[in-house]
């Protein structure tokens, strides 16, 4: 029984008109065109094995070609690429013959973490560091936060370059501080016990005196932020500029280390 159907169903899809489909790549964030980028056409409910995938490479100008899909199925088209998100093209029929190249944008969408994007290349961050506190002079449990370890040199958003937060908690409950140096040694603690600390950097608190201070957290630019929030993909891409000049602690409520950045 199951042969025959299967028989069936090769003899209904020859008898199906093949259709074809071509589609432009263009970089969501930069606006150019995608090119060299794999991309993959399934059926995942085709019989005939020679129906069920198919695979094509874009050109120069981000244009992908599949000239002959089998005609009776219904292919997804998505990158070879796992870290690239195909926004706006849902599946394709096989029977349909193409008019023209769809536009595709391309969105860069690299497992959760934080990331440097420079054009096609993606670098992971890890200039990270635990998170301590002294207890704010004659103050119940006000909590100044500072990064335990500093380092010589903080990877830098340049112009051309985007920060990328990727995952929920990266891209919606992170904040950013900004890294504050203190000349003065600083007391903490309370007048029957305390301690003396050497000039070191704050995570966003400006002191004045030992009991006068200003909490800063900094408000990236909404017009350098761009959020894509699609099929499972949350991801935050800072350009250059999303914040004014400086050094910055980013991390979310609770955690215990903090990543750190210059822009």
């Amino acid at each position: 029984m199951y042969r025959a159907m299967f028989l069936m169903s090769l003899f209904l899809s020859s008898c199906m008109t093949n259709g074809s489909f071509e589609g432009e790549l263009v970089d969501a964030l930069y606006g150019k065109p995608l090119a060299e980028t794999r991309v993959i056409a399934k059926a995942p409910r085709a019989l005939d094995l020679t129906c069920q995938t198919f695979e094509s490479t874009s050109d120069e100008s981000g244009l992908f070609k599949f000239p002959e899909l089998c005609g009776g199925e219904t292919y997804d088209i998505y990158p070879a690429d796992k870290t690239l998100f195909f926004d706006g093209l849902e599946q394709v029929d096989g029977s349909s013959t193409s008019t023209g190249a769809v536009q595709v944008k391309v969105w860069r969408t690299p497992p959760k973490g934080i990331y440097l994007l420079d054009g096609k290349e993606l670098t992971q961050q890890n200039t990270r560091t635990e998170i301590g506190y002294k207890i704010i002079f004659n103050t119940e449990d006000e909590r100044a936060y500072y990064p335990m370890e500093l380092f010589k040199k903080l990877t830098r958003v340049q112009e051309g370059q985007y920060l990328v937060m990727s995952g929920p908690r990266c891209a919606k409950r992170m904040k950013f501080y900004p890294l504050i140096e203190e000349p003065r040694q600083r007391r903490f603690g309370n007048s029957n016990i305390w301690t003396t600390e050497d000039p070191w950097t704050y995570i966003g608190i400006k002191f004045k005196s030992n009991t006068d201070y200003e909490r800063i957290e900094a408000t990236p630019d909404p017009s350098r932020v761009t959020v894509l929030d699609k099929k499972g993909h949350q991801v935050r891409y800072l350009a250059a500029g999303a914040l004014p000049p400086g050094q910055y602690a980013v991390f979310a409520k609770d955690d215990k280390r903090t990543y750190m950045f210059e822009f």
